[in-house]
């Protein structure tokens, strides 16, 4: 996903503020749940996470399993034949059909609504809701223009190679 729309969501979905989401972003060293300044354990499991491009890295580039990069932009703009996709690379035996029902059912209104029912348990405690907006593009919106360029300067070779950049380094 691109990571202007990243870091807009991941300060609702962390319940930081945006500056922060941004600086965490861009932080080679970033961790999830790190300890407490007193050093307690958080509730959760301790993970690095990187900063965006290096966290698309530990997954796009790892060589001990199969991966398939999926951009949340192509799920939003052609679900199905991602979807299909998605089934293909898997292995999965699934009839077009199925991969349209599950697709239908994984829509983001969809998924909002049961949110709003029966809660998320992805959702943290901090955070907003986990269903915010979902849209790609949102960015424009939020960031500002130091924002924008902290992301991109430290991202740039990554978002580039993800077509989150156009050929000058402009967001597209």
């Amino acid at each position: 996903r691109n990571p202007l729309d990243v870091a807009v969501s991941w300060a609702n979905h962390s319940g930081v503020e945006l500056a922060e989401a941004v600086r965490q972003l861009c932080d080679d060293q970033h961790v999830l749940a790190p300890r407490s300044k007193d050093g307690a354990l958080s509730r959760q499991l301790r993970q690095r996470m990187f900063s965006w491009s290096g966290h698309v890295a530990s997954w796009t580039r790892a060589t001990e399993i199969k991966v398939l990069a999926v951009r949340y932009e192509d799920l939003k703009a052609d679900p199905v034949k991602t979807f299909s996709e998605i089934v293909q690379f898997t292995g999965l035996d699934k009839t077009e059909e199925e991969v349209r029902n599950a697709e239908k059912a994984c829509r983001f209104d969809v998924l909002r609504k049961q949110e709003e029912k029966s809660g998320f348990r992805e959702k943290t405690v901090r955070g907003g809701t986990f269903f915010k907006q979902g849209k790609s593009g949102y960015w424009r919106d939020f960031l500002d223009d130091s924002q924008i360029a902290a992301i991109i300067d430290k991202n740039a070779e990554m978002m580039k190679a993800f077509g989150y950049l156009d050929e000058r380094g402009n967001p597209v």
